[in-house]
């Protein structure tokens, strides 16, 4: 959960009154004029460690700068606890107020640490004669260079203990106030370095020490990562500061030879704590990642309705190659349901691969202004599923696959499996290319069929198509090992898009069970059969023991199941890494449905819509004509037609989900 620690200024309107106090107005008549600073702190929530500063700490140690108009020069200077009530200022507009609190402002600040941040913040503010200014809205965010080193359980294998990472903004540091060492007991912590020059301090280094558990042999790797996009020989990320680094440390043997592997999360520059001096900021604030889509975005600000019209809050958008001024969109952003300050807007319609450009328009007094500049979002790309309307196929020769339909070229990359190659030997494929009920909503002539058929001599077995592959077959018992997933789309590129929804066509029979042979706990004998097709995106890793068995899976295809296992079977949408998931269940009564089209929507689960989502990198579907086929269970000619599968990237208001009939 993200902390807050809440510190209010408050500013309050009234006439001066003459006095004996230090900083007094002496002669209001020449124009002088003042500001009131009140810091109070909520610590319901506290960032409490060994050495960190309290909430309470942190504003009576808070470090306030006063800046003349137009940067000419330090007029004021204070810690908070010992500033008067009121700051008495010559009249005049441009004034300047730094506060930074936290780390930064001990007595002996250390350069590095692990327990305590730092905080900035800056805001010009004007002084009115004979009056105390007000709205002067503050908020302070961490401005430390932020590490958070994990170390990959390869190190602890092949190191001996004590092995050390060490950090610093300098290359070579020695100095143990400016350096962070991260040992095994630290690996996922975050660490925190004061970054005093923007300028000189683009790099973090890193150097690893640790005597490897072979033969004692001492082993040293070092490297920097770099906010600067010159540098040849780093990993590139963001801006140093305010922005967590997250970091995974590997050993690995490349080429022959043992080296150390560094992966900088870039996804992930989300900070735990910022200070936020009430009352409300206005500005835009950052679209959370799983807020911006393919088609569609929300993007999102602050908006103070004490001085704003709160009835009139807008967002202006534009693609960012469009310089047109008259071709930005404006669109009304939506009040908080709770009744705060943050403000939305959904933008739907956008471009695929396109980066957009957006503003915040406010109103006050009826004066248009814009807020917070120009801010960007890059929209996700969308991907489609190869061979999707089965057009492409061949019959195999060899092996396994002799006579058994392979829907793509021949020649070309397989990405469709099916367990056809397990009932091969007996000639009877029972999932197979058909032109002999094309729908006709496309001009395509094919379509593919799954029939569950009774084979002499092998087990019952359910018409089915995946993506995936049969990896191997046992003889003796025909069954076999299936791989499902695949990580290309149709194009060719990784998938890593995010579908909102699919729709496909298809027709189904579904017939009753007459035989005892063909039941199972979940479908008797006398029961209607039915069909099933199952979506998924996520990010598997190949599995590698079921029921202390070992059925690996591929990096391509990583979900293994071996038919004569049931405890190799799986639910996609219960597996830890799916993001998302949908499925369509076709309840047979005997008769034929004729072609329909469903339209499905994907459920997204924490993975995909969680404060740093997963992008995915691979996708199931899994379609077959006995649901229950894995367990050799169904009714013999229970049929299942399957063409043109869609994915779809709207936003799921706008994807109407069922299913109708077509010619």
């Amino acid at each position: 959960m993200k902390k807050y620690i809440y510190l209010t200024i408050g500013i309050v309107s009234m006439l001066i009154v003459t006095s004996c106090q230090k900083d007094v107005l002496e002669n209001p008549s020449l124009g002088e004029g003042g500001f009131s600073l009140a810091l109070n702190v909520d610590d319901s929530e506290t960032v409490a460690t060994r050495a960190a500063m309290t909430p309470a700490e942190a504003v009576a140690n808070a470090d306030v700068k006063i800046y003349k108009p137009n940067t000419q020069g330090l007029i004021r200077q204070y810690t908070y606890s010992e500033m008067p009530d009121v700051v008495y200022l010559p009249k005049g507009n441009g004034y300047r107020i730094d506060v930074v609190a936290g780390e930064a402002t001990a007595a002996y600040p250390r350069k590095a640490n692990f327990e305590q941040k730092t905080y900035k913040v800056s805001r010009e503010f004007d002084v009115v004669a004979n009056n105390i200014t007000s709205n002067v809205n503050l908020t302070a965010k961490i401005c430390n260079a932020i590490t958070n080193a994990t170390f990959d359980p390869t190190v602890a294998e092949n190191f001996e203990e004590g092995y050390t990472l060490t950090f610093s903004l300098a290359k070579g540091e020695t100095d143990t106030n400016k350096t962070l060492v991260y040992t095994a007991d630290k690996s996922g912590k975050d660490g925190y370095f004061i970054i005093d020059n923007l300028i000189l301090e683009t790099n973090i280094y890193w150097v690893f020490n640790g005597n490897l558990k072979s033969d004692g042999t001492a082993f040293t790797a070092n490297g920097f990562i770099s906010a600067s996009t010159d540098s040849d020989d780093a990993d590139v990320v963001n801006d140093l500061a305010g922005a967590r680094q997250k970091m995974t440390f590997k050993y690995v043997v490349k080429d022959g030879t043992l080296t150390f592997e560094l992966d900088v999360d870039m996804s992930t520059e989300d900070i735990d704590d910022i200070l936020a001096w009430n009352p409300t900021s206005t500005g835009i604030s950052p679209s959370k990642p799983y807020e911006i889509w393919a088609t569609f975005a929300t993007v999102n600000a602050d908006v103070d309705t004490d001085t704003y019209d709160a009835d009139k809050v807008y967002f202006q958008y534009r693609k960012k190659t469009d310089n047109n001024s008259e071709n930005w969109v404006r669109i009304q952003a939506t009040k908080p349901a709770n009744g705060g300050d943050q403000y939305s807007a959904l933008i739907k319609g956008l471009t695929a691969n396109t980066e957009y450009e957006y503003q915040l328009i406010l109103y006050t007094q009826d004066e248009e202004c814009v807020i917070d500049g120009i801010q960007t979002f890059t929209t996700g790309n969308t991907q489609q599923v190869p061979n999707a309307s089965f057009e492409d196929a061949h019959t195999g020769t060899e092996g396994m696959d002799n006579g058994v339909t392979l829907f793509y070229p021949q020649g070309g990359t397989p990405w469709w499996g099916s367990g056809n190659q397990k009932v091969s030997i007996a000639t009877a494929h029972v999932t197979k290319q058909s032109t002999e009920i094309p729908h006709s909503e496309n001009n395509n002539k094919h379509s593919v069929i799954l029939k569950s058929e009774v084979v002499s001599g092998v087990k019952f077995a359910a018409g089915n198509i995946y993506s995936g592959y049969f990896y191997s077959l046992d003889i003796s018992t025909q069954d076999g090992i299936v791989h499902f997933g695949r990580t290309t789309a149709s194009d060719g590129s990784k998938f890593t898009s995010r579908p909102t929804g699919v729709s496909f066509y298809v027709r189904y029979q579904g017939n009753q069970v007459n035989d005892d042979d063909n039941t199972c706990e979940f479908l008797q004998k006398g029961a209607w059969d039915k069909g099933q097709i199952k979506f998924a995106i996520g990010t598997w890793k190949p599995k590698e023991k079921h029921n202390g068995k070992q059925y690996n899976g591929s990096e391509e295809s990583p979900i293994a199941v071996n038919t004569a296992d049931e405890g190799t079977f799986f639910k996609i949408g219960e597996l830890e890494q799916t993001v998302a998931y949908c499925e369509k269940i076709f309840e047979g009564n005997g008769t034929d449905t004729g072609w329909q089209k469903v339209t499905l929507k994907f459920d997204y689960n924490s993975n995909g819509k969680g404060k740093n989502p997963t992008n995915p990198t691979h996708i199931i579907i899994s379609a077959a004509s006995s649901m229950y086929g894995d367990y050799f269970a169904g009714a013999e000619g229970s049929t299942m037609y399957l063409d043109d599968i869609q994915l779809l990237y709207d936003h799921p208001d706008d994807i109407q989900e069922g299913t109708v009939a077509v010619q």
